[in-house]
This record gives C-alpha cells, structure tokens and sequence, in this order.
C-alpha cells in the first residue's frame, strides 16, 4: 500500500459527539498505519491536537450582534469566506492526495467543497446524518415525527412552514437558504468523488432520493479499537441484573417510552447514563411516577463507563428517529453486553434478534415490554451465547482494522481515478 497525504476536515476538533469520535478515530488509525495526516478545523480552546492542520477563527452566530451582523452570518453560515481563503493559503502549502470531510455545514461552510473543486483535490465525506435530505438533518419534525418532505423540495419549503430548527421561522428559513444554496451551487452529488454510508439505512435513504449517486456510495460501519474494549469484558456469572441506558437524553431517544414500561416492570432495575436537554424532565417525570427502579446516572466516561456497560444484563436503545450506526450499540457489543433496540433506522442491522438481542417496535410500549420478557426468559446458556455472539459480531464487522482496510481501499480507488 502507498502512503498517502490525507486532510481530515471537521467543524470541530474536538469529542463533542459520536461523529467527532469517528474523526479522531480515522484521524489515529491513518497516522498508526503511517499515511501523514493533517487536519482542517474551526478553532475553539477545547481542540485536541491528534495530528498537525490549521484550526479557523471564525465569528459564531451566537456572538454576532445587530441586524448587518446578523446578515454578514447568514452568509457566512452558507459560505464562509474566511474559511475559504485560510483553506486555499492552507492547500497551496499542503497539497493532500485525498480529503475527507464529515460535518463541516454551517460554521466551515459550502466554502471546503468550493476550494478542494479548485485545487482539484478528490473528496470523500462521511455521511454521517440526513443532512443532504433535510435541513435539520434528523428527518424529524418539530413534533418529533419522522419527516422526508424536504428529501423531494428543492426550495426546502416544509422546513420553513412547520419551522423545523429550533421553532423558529428565522433560523429556518437560514437552514432551508443554505441547503438550497448548497444543492444550486455546490451540489455535493456533483463535487464529491464518494460518500461512505455508515449504515446500510442511511444508503438506502440517500440513494432513493438521489439515484445517481448510487455508484458513489460504499457502505462502511463505524468502528471502535475491539480489542481495547475486550479487556473489560467480565464472566456473565459476574454481570449484575440491570439494564442501561446510555448516550444524550434528548426526546427522540425514546428515554420516555422506556421509563414508562419500567414502571410496569417495577422488579427490573434501569440505570440512564448520559445527559442532554430532556436531563431535567426526564427525571422530573421519573420522580412524579414514584419510580425507584429507575437511576439517573449523570455523564460517565472512559473506563469507569465501560465496566458500566460490561456489567449490564442488557444496554436498551429505544430511538424513535432514523438512528444511523450508534456507536453505543457497537460499543456494547464489543464489551459484551447485548442489546433491546428499536426496529428503525440502522439499528436492525446490528441486532440479530435472538442471537444478540432483541428488537421492538418504536413509541410502542407494549413491544418494548415484550423484548424485555424476552431477556428476562432467557436461561444461562442462551445468554452466554448472546454475549459471545456480540463480541464476535463486533470483532467480524466493527473492529478499526476492518474500517481501515475498507478506507484505505476506497482512498486509492477515488486518487486513480482522479
């Protein structure tokens, strides 16, 4: 394999959420294998410097004052033109072979495909959510039900009059101008020499839409270093009998549906690991219930959060949203620890039902309390088998030396056509 020269770009460089984790993982993997790696970023006193690159100073909505401020961040949030001259004085220095973007919409701008077009650079970008169909990037609307109607709009009209971002017909007439702006302009169906779909669902869902980018999309999962994670797998024998929850507690995430079956359920134990925006209703409506079987954990991480999860019976994700490849899950497995999820989205095609877990409608209680009966009856055979099959699974599909591999592979097949 040749060593190549590869730009890493993300708005931000540093773990602020699952897609920032799969940054910082290619970011390490492609530095270990011996490829010289540089990263483009906007700047922020929490970046953590994994590799060399140049992180922007650029003005955030937030700071901005007055109307001409507001207006001159409109037009930054659709094309920053800050970024686009410290990128193009950046890459008359550093000349990559490849670069691959993942979230870079809103602060870095449509200005990153503009300038790598000019410098001939080939892109690859992780798509790591619905940004490309809906202005809000969830396909979710504001009263939480799935929603596809900006999939077929290219004014992106539905964002405007339901005010899907935030409830307000401001910042969601801005998200519906940029993807417009976008698709017009810098259409990434045109620009980008390939898409790495990080789910089977998620390829799917964009190929439906946008047919002919259908030779443009490889599907490859996110990964996780699986033999880090093995070391704290413990016996089952040793497991304690509670189920976990764990990640951001916002109200797509189904948190709700799941306190209440654990209020018919009061001899199992849920613990919630996370925080979030719902954080304070969560456990308001959990005290209101009288619940004492269910125990609000607060943000864990690192070691202390694997031994959590290597010690649950089983790790519950009850998304009501179109969830791509949670990185939870995959990280549950590899610990082996077997998972109660939601049939939407990508998570079907990480339970096997009956071998690692169990699956259940989404919103519906009474499914989700069957998935529960379900664990509850396995014997101790049948479970030992599902916590094997799970570290297996993890081990076969999600582990960094099958992700490498996959992105090596597709660096050098989009730099020989370039």
């Amino acid at each position: 394999l040749k060593l190549m020269k590869i730009l890493q770009i993300n708005n931000y460089n540093y773990l602020k959420g699952g897609s920032e984790k799969v940054y910082q993982v290619t970011i390490e993997l492609l530095k270990a294998n011996g490829h010289q790696v540089k990263y483009f970023s906007i700047a922020d006193p929490r970046n953590e410097e994994l590799c060399e690159g140049y992180a922007v100073s650029i003005q955030k909505w937030s700071d901005v004052k007055g109307l001409g401020g507001k207006l001159k961040g409109v037009r930054n949030f659709i094309y920053n033109r800050q970024v686009a001259w410290q990128l193009d004085s950046f890459l008359q220095e550093y000349h990559p072979d490849v670069a691959h973007l993942h979230i870079f919409y809103g602060n870095l701008s449509n200005a990153i495909v503009d300038v790598l077009r000019k410098h001939h650079i080939p892109m690859v970008q992780s798509v790591h959510e619905f940004r490309l169909l809906c202005p809000v990037y969830t396909c979710l609307d504001p009263h939480l039900e799935i929603c596809e109607k900006c999939a077929k709009e290219t004014l992106k009209l539905s964002c405007v009059l339901k005010r899907c971002v935030k409830n307000s017909l401001l910042m969601s007439t801005i998200a519906a101008m940029e993807c417009f702006v976008r698709d017009v302009f810098y259409s990434y169906q045109k620009n980008i020499s390939a898409f790495i779909m990080v789910s089977r669902f998620i390829e799917n869902k964009h190929i439906d839409y946008f047919p002919q980018i259908a030779s443009k999309c490889h599907q490859i999962y996110n990964s996780i270093d699986v033999d880090y994670y093995e070391k704290f797998v413990i016996p089952t024998h040793c497991k304690e009998r509670y189920y976990l929850y764990l990640g951001r507690l916002s109200y797509e995430k189904g948190i709700k549906t799941l306190i209440n079956v654990f209020k018919i359920k009061p001899h199992l134990h849920l613990k919630i690991a996370g925080t979030g925006v719902a954080e304070n209703e969560l456990k308001k409506y959990t005290r209101e219930l009288g619940l004492s079987n269910v125990e609000f954990l607060g943000f864990v991480s690192g070691e202390k959060l694997l031994n959590i999860v290597s010690a649950a019976y089983f790790t519950m994700v009850p998304s009501e949203w179109y969830e791509n490849n949670p990185l939870s899950v995959i990280e549950s497995l590899a610990l082996g620890t077997p998972v109660i999820g939601s049939d939407i989205g990508g998570i079907p095609e990480l339970i096997v039902g009956g071998k690692n877990g169990f699956l259940h409608k989404p919103k519906d209680e009474q499914s989700l309390s069957e998935a529960l009966q379900c664990a509850e009856g396995l014997s101790r055979e049948e479970y030992e088998s599902f916590c094997t099959f799970s570290v297996d699974m993890a081990r076969e599909f999600f582990d960094n030396r099958v992700y490498y591999q996959k992105l090596i592979k597709l660096y050098e097949q989009i730099t020989q056509k370039g």
